[in-house]
Protein backbone atom coordinates (compact mmCIF):
# COMPACT_ATOMS: atom_id res chain seq x y z
CA UNK A 1 0.00 0.00 0.00
CA UNK A 2 1.17 3.28 -1.01
CA UNK A 3 0.34 6.39 1.08
CA UNK A 4 0.88 9.87 0.48
CA UNK A 5 0.87 12.94 3.00
CA UNK A 6 0.43 16.18 0.65
CA UNK A 7 -1.00 19.77 1.83
CA UNK A 8 -0.63 23.35 0.25
CA UNK A 9 2.06 24.70 2.77
CA UNK A 10 4.29 24.09 5.17
CA UNK A 11 4.17 23.40 8.92
CA UNK A 12 0.78 21.93 8.68
CA UNK A 13 2.08 18.61 9.96
CA UNK A 14 2.91 16.26 7.49
CA UNK A 15 6.37 15.69 8.57
CA UNK A 16 5.03 14.84 12.11
CA UNK A 17 1.83 13.05 10.51
CA UNK A 18 4.14 10.35 8.72
CA UNK A 19 6.20 9.97 11.56
CA UNK A 20 3.17 9.47 13.73
CA UNK A 21 1.63 6.29 10.66
CA UNK A 22 5.06 4.90 10.45
CA UNK A 23 5.54 4.94 13.98
CA UNK A 24 2.75 3.20 14.89
CA UNK A 25 2.00 0.92 12.23
CA UNK A 26 5.76 -0.84 12.83
CA UNK A 27 4.69 -0.82 16.39
CA UNK A 28 2.01 -2.52 15.30
CA UNK A 29 3.95 -5.07 13.69
CA UNK A 30 3.96 -3.84 9.87
CA UNK A 31 6.67 -3.33 7.33
CA UNK A 32 6.50 0.27 6.73
CA UNK A 33 9.15 2.23 4.69
CA UNK A 34 9.43 6.01 4.18
CA UNK A 35 10.00 8.59 1.17
CA UNK A 36 10.56 12.26 2.20
CA UNK A 37 10.47 14.06 -0.77
CA UNK A 38 10.55 17.32 1.40
CA UNK A 39 13.69 19.29 1.37
CA UNK A 40 13.90 20.11 4.64
CA UNK A 41 14.25 16.17 5.38
CA UNK A 42 12.57 16.57 8.95
CA UNK A 43 11.31 13.17 8.32
CA UNK A 44 14.90 11.66 7.74
CA UNK A 45 16.72 13.08 10.46
CA UNK A 46 13.49 11.99 13.09
CA UNK A 47 13.53 8.22 11.40
CA UNK A 48 16.37 7.85 13.00
CA UNK A 49 15.52 7.04 16.46
CA UNK A 50 12.35 5.32 14.91
CA UNK A 51 14.01 2.23 12.94
CA UNK A 52 15.31 4.00 9.66
CA UNK A 53 13.60 4.87 6.86
CA UNK A 54 12.91 1.97 5.33
CA UNK A 55 12.17 -2.05 6.03
CA UNK A 56 13.56 -5.28 4.21
CA UNK A 57 10.10 -6.59 2.81
CA UNK A 58 7.48 -3.62 3.32
CA UNK A 59 4.46 -4.09 2.73
CA UNK A 60 3.50 -0.12 3.06
CA UNK A 61 5.31 3.20 1.69
CA UNK A 62 4.63 6.68 3.38
CA UNK A 63 5.55 9.26 0.98
CA UNK A 64 6.09 12.95 2.97
CA UNK A 65 5.63 15.26 0.10
CA UNK A 66 7.13 19.28 -0.46
CA UNK A 67 4.17 22.01 0.64
CA UNK A 68 3.03 23.15 -3.20
CA UNK A 69 5.12 20.22 -4.85
CA UNK A 70 4.73 20.72 -8.61
CA UNK A 71 4.01 17.34 -9.72
CA UNK A 72 2.21 16.42 -6.79
CA UNK A 73 -1.01 15.16 -8.58
CA UNK A 74 1.69 12.95 -10.17
CA UNK A 75 2.54 11.44 -6.82
CA UNK A 76 -0.84 11.01 -5.60
CA UNK A 77 -1.87 8.99 -8.97
CA UNK A 78 1.04 6.81 -8.00
CA UNK A 79 -0.48 6.36 -4.66
CA UNK A 80 -3.38 4.30 -3.06
CA UNK A 81 -4.35 6.95 -0.64
CA UNK A 82 -3.24 10.44 0.15
CA UNK A 83 -3.90 12.38 3.38
CA UNK A 84 -4.19 16.20 3.58
CA UNK A 85 -3.86 17.32 7.02
CA UNK A 86 -5.42 20.59 7.65
CA UNK A 87 -5.93 22.41 11.01
CA UNK A 88 -8.66 24.20 11.96
CA UNK A 89 -6.28 27.34 11.66
CA UNK A 90 -8.04 29.52 8.78
CA UNK A 91 -4.62 29.55 6.61
CA UNK A 92 -3.94 25.93 6.38
CA UNK A 93 -7.75 25.75 5.57
CA UNK A 94 -7.07 28.50 2.90
CA UNK A 95 -4.09 26.52 1.68
CA UNK A 96 -5.92 23.42 1.46
CA UNK A 97 -8.59 25.14 -0.98
CA UNK A 98 -6.06 25.95 -3.21
CA UNK A 99 -3.97 22.66 -3.40
CA UNK A 100 -7.57 20.87 -3.93
CA UNK A 101 -8.23 22.89 -7.01
CA UNK A 102 -5.33 21.35 -8.64
CA UNK A 103 -5.86 17.81 -8.08
CA UNK A 104 -9.53 17.31 -9.22
CA UNK A 105 -8.04 14.09 -11.18
CA UNK A 106 -7.12 12.29 -8.09
CA UNK A 107 -9.83 13.95 -5.50
CA UNK A 108 -11.13 10.33 -5.31
CA UNK A 109 -7.90 9.02 -3.13
CA UNK A 110 -7.64 12.06 -1.10
CA UNK A 111 -8.33 11.85 2.95
CA UNK A 112 -8.57 15.09 4.94
CA UNK A 113 -6.87 14.13 8.21
CA UNK A 114 -7.11 16.85 11.37
CA UNK A 115 -4.44 17.79 12.96
CA UNK A 116 -3.99 19.62 15.97
CA UNK A 117 -7.73 19.21 17.04
CA UNK A 118 -7.86 18.40 20.78
CA UNK A 119 -11.23 17.77 22.14
CA UNK A 120 -12.97 20.42 24.42
CA UNK A 121 -11.06 22.72 23.07
CA UNK A 122 -11.83 25.98 20.56
CA UNK A 123 -9.91 24.35 18.09
CA UNK A 124 -12.69 21.09 17.98
CA UNK A 125 -16.05 23.24 17.67
CA UNK A 126 -17.90 21.25 15.99
CA UNK A 127 -19.42 23.91 13.84
CA UNK A 128 -16.21 25.13 12.92
CA UNK A 129 -14.86 21.57 11.46
CA UNK A 130 -18.05 20.83 9.67
CA UNK A 131 -18.00 24.04 7.99
CA UNK A 132 -14.79 23.72 7.08
CA UNK A 133 -15.20 19.88 5.67
CA UNK A 134 -18.30 20.94 3.46
CA UNK A 135 -15.94 23.83 1.82
CA UNK A 136 -13.24 21.37 1.26
CA UNK A 137 -15.14 18.60 0.16
CA UNK A 138 -13.16 15.66 0.89
CA UNK A 139 -14.21 12.42 2.98
CA UNK A 140 -12.14 12.46 6.03
CA UNK A 141 -10.15 9.66 7.84
CA UNK A 142 -11.95 8.78 11.10
CA UNK A 143 -9.81 9.76 13.79
CA UNK A 144 -7.60 12.81 14.39
CA UNK A 145 -4.33 14.07 16.15
CA UNK A 146 -4.58 16.26 18.68
CA UNK A 147 -1.27 15.46 20.41
CA UNK A 148 1.04 16.83 18.03
CA UNK A 149 3.47 18.37 20.04
CA UNK A 150 4.43 15.75 21.97
CA UNK A 151 4.85 13.55 18.88
CA UNK A 152 6.91 16.29 16.95
CA UNK A 153 9.08 16.30 20.05
CA UNK A 154 9.34 13.34 21.47
CA UNK A 155 9.53 10.63 18.31
CA UNK A 156 12.35 12.67 16.53
CA UNK A 157 14.00 12.73 20.03
CA UNK A 158 13.27 9.33 22.17
CA UNK A 159 11.31 6.87 19.63
CA UNK A 160 8.25 5.08 19.93
CA UNK A 161 8.84 3.76 23.34
CA UNK A 162 8.93 6.99 25.33
CA UNK A 163 5.22 8.27 24.03
CA UNK A 164 3.03 8.82 26.97
CA UNK A 165 0.20 6.00 26.43
CA UNK A 166 -2.16 8.46 25.70
CA UNK A 167 0.03 9.31 22.76
CA UNK A 168 0.36 5.81 22.04
CA UNK A 169 -3.79 5.43 21.91
CA UNK A 170 -4.19 8.39 19.98
CA UNK A 171 -1.05 7.14 16.95
CA UNK A 172 -2.44 3.45 17.26
CA UNK A 173 -6.18 4.39 17.08
CA UNK A 174 -5.38 7.24 13.84
CA UNK A 175 -3.30 4.34 11.95
CA UNK A 176 -5.74 1.58 12.00
CA UNK A 177 -8.19 4.00 10.46
CA UNK A 178 -5.93 5.33 7.73
CA UNK A 179 -6.02 2.08 6.97
CA UNK A 180 -9.58 1.54 7.05
CA UNK A 181 -9.81 4.26 4.70
CA UNK A 182 -8.55 3.24 1.43
CA UNK A 183 -10.25 4.61 -1.45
Amino acid sequence: MKIVVASGKGGCGKSTISLVLISALRASGHKVRAVDMDVQGTLTRSLEANGGMGEEGATITITDTMPRHEHLEDVIKDADLALVPCSPDVADFWATLDMLAGLEAVKPKLRLVWNKVRPGTTQSDPKTLSTMEKKLGLPKVNASLGLRAVYAQTLPLSGWNELPSPAKLEATAFALAVLSNRS
